[in-house]
């Protein structure tokens, strides 16, 4: 099993790679192997799910979601005495900015619980007002921070793929020397490697990863089906 790395040895691994570099560039280093994390955190993958929780209020439809909020995956509703309301996935539950907000109440609602992702704002809105306190758990897909100490912070991402941060930042390198053919030869590395990597997460049953897994289950046993 690969040994996980932190932001020092990853930039170690750049410098170590096939070249030699003359000049102090650990702040770009940085920026480098941070930019190619958060491409890596555009794809929907298992390791950037996270779970948080809404209360809803009496009387109210709007919310805000998690500062780190990127993308929706699923959500499930539980009443005061914790009992499993109903559960939905992306594509049963919700529309996004470009749908019209003010339509939404009175066309939706026969419909069931249908909501809006504001991305912009980071929130979210029901198309009826709770008429109790229910809790509200939502499964995302997040935004990581950047790393900046390089002994104690990691990248989430497992071991395995943490490679795919040297190679972005072997293109970036590249790219600042001028040397434009090694420069498209890492960058067509490293986004091969990833697809390579999205497309193996995406063939697995997703019920597999925990977070996912812990949610149906806990539902099945409320008496759910998905």
């Amino acid at each position: 099993m690969a040994t996980k790395r932190n932001l020092g040895e990853l930039k170690a691994a750049v410098v170590k790679h096939d070249f030699e570099v003359e000049e102090d560039i650990d702040t770009e280093l940085t920026t480098w192997i941070n930019d190619g994390y958060m491409e890596i955190a555009k794809e929907d993958l298992p390791c950037f799910l996270k779970k948080d929780l809404i209360v809803t209020q009496e009387g109210e439809n709007e919310y805000w979601l998690s500062g780190d909020y990127r993308l929706m995956e699923v959500m499930y509703l539980e009443d005061a005495e914790g009992d499993t309301i109903d559960f939905y996935h992306t594509n049963s539950l919700f529309y996004y900015d470009n749908y019209n907000v003010e339509n939404m109440d009175a066309s939706e609602y026969s419909k069931g619980l249908k909501a809006i992702i504001l991305s912009e704002t980071l929130g979210i809105k029901f198309n009826r007002k709770f008429d109790n306190t229910y809790n509200i758990y939502y499964y995302y897909y997040h935004v990581p921070d950047r790393m900046v100490d390089d002994d104690n912070d990691y990248p989430i991402i497992p071991s395995l793929y943490d490679n795919l941060l040297v190679q972005y930042a072997n293109a970036m390198y590249r790219k600042r020397e001028r040397d434009f053919q090694a420069y498209r030869e890492e960058l067509g590395l490293f986004r091969s490697d990833l697809l390579n990597w999205v497309i193996k997460s995406r063939n697995k049953v997703k019920g597999q990863h925990d977070m996912i897994e812990d949610a149906r289950s806990y539902y099945r046993k409320k008496g759910g089906i998905i």
